[in-house]
């Protein structure tokens, strides 16, 4: 694949990103889930198209400042994509919590008092104790469940602990409330001094390219780009 061909397909994955951002603009809740679930679906695949096409790019003989125009360009379109695919979350999680709202006030205990709130199916982000992953983890999750105020604490405690995983999982197990096992979480990995030590230090590592390695170099343009971002 030239770069005439590189250009099209990125073109067209563009295209794909612009029509999904514009159904979102127009979406409301009473959009059908399964809609939502279907441009999870393709996001996905777009994402990994992505990907695909940074391969093929490293692959290319072109000039560096038109490699480095092409990578940022990539990039652009996956933090797009990835916008996108916390509000179709955002937006799948919302209409869930509105079902079960419904569903609990159309049935109601005899002595008046309301049935217990059936917990919702959401997707969720996962996290396993890396320090790395921990900022992107909060955000997805401050926009799904931290900020929803149709949820009860008990509610967003159960959540946060369906997320959890590894040694992260037993570190939970000894709070008892949301508010003070998440800022538990906070304080002992939204440390940022402790990422960019983490990242110099990969940095520092990386061992040298003795020859063009597509997959090398770009898991060091990765990684040099997670350091500046910080």
């Amino acid at each position: 694949m030239d770069i005439l061909k590189l250009n099209k397909a990125k073109t067209s994955l563009k295209g794909s990103i612009t029509r999904i951002a514009t159904f979102m603009d127009n979406a409301s809740k009473r959009v059908d889930i399964t809609e939502l679930e279907v441009k999870l679906k393709k996001i996905d695949h777009l994402q990994r198209k992505i990907e695909e096409l940074k391969e093929l790019l490293f692959g290319l003989e072109t000039a560096k400042p038109t490699e480095e125009a092409e990578f940022e360009d990539l990039y652009k379109c996956e933090t797009r994509l990835d916008d996108l695919e916390v509000r179709v979350k955002k937006l799948i999680n919302s209409i869930n919590v509105s079902l079960s709202v419904t569903a609990v006030e159309k049935n109601k205990y005899e002595n008046g008092i309301f049935a217990q709130t059936k917990i919702p199916p959401i997707i969720l982000p996962t996290f396993s104790g890396n320090y790395e992953q921990f900022s992107n983890f909060k955000s997805q999750f401050d926009d799904l469940i931290t900020t929803n105020e149709q949820l009860t604490q008990s509610q967003k405690l159960y959540y946060l602990n369906s997320c959890l995983s590894n040694e992260v999982k037993e570190f939970a197990s000894t709070f008892d409330t949301f508010s003070s096992l998440y800022e538990a979480l906070e304080s002992r990995y939204d440390n940022k001094r402790l990422i960019v030590d983490i990242h110099v230090q990969q940095i520092l590592n990386f061992k040298k390219i003795e020859r063009e390695n597509p997959k090398e170099l770009r898991e060091m343009i990765d990684c040099n780009k997670k350091t500046y971002g910080l």
